[in-house]
């Protein structure tokens, strides 16, 4: 191969501007970003295979299943709040003989005065 007449090459080749990213390989482009190749094969491969029979047991527990029970719905009026759980009421009653600390009182929350968003 014939040397570069070009004087500006007299000293070889020039040297890249900044040195070469180690970890130029792990970078994806960005028409790839967002895919996981591997979830992908496997999904593609759960949606490819055809589904296998029923064993006994399986249409067993089918026949016998009742389902999804049909959702109730009562008025407004006929609703009642639920009973606390076990160990609610010692959470709830826990507070409310300590006095509030400075912080809950620069921030009254639910326990504030409606008069004062007037």
């Amino acid at each position: 191969m014939a040397a570069s007449q070009d004087p500006f090459l007299v000293d070889g080749p020039l040297r890249p501007a900044a040195p070469r990213d180690p970890h130029a390989e792990s970078v994806l482009d960005p028409t790839e970003r967002g895919q996981d190749v591997g979830r992908e094969a496997t999904m593609n491969e759960l949606i490819d295979t055809p589904a296998r029979p029923l064993t006994d047991d399986e249409k067993d527990e089918a026949r016998s299943d009742a389902g999804d029970r049909p959702r109730t719905y009562a008025p407004a009026s006929e609703r009642v709040a639920k009973a606390p759980a076990p160990g609610d009421r010692e959470l709830i009653e826990e507070g409310l003989d300590q006095a509030p600390s400075a912080d809950a009182l620069r921030h009254p929350g639910d326990r504030s005065d409606p008069g004062e968003l007037r």
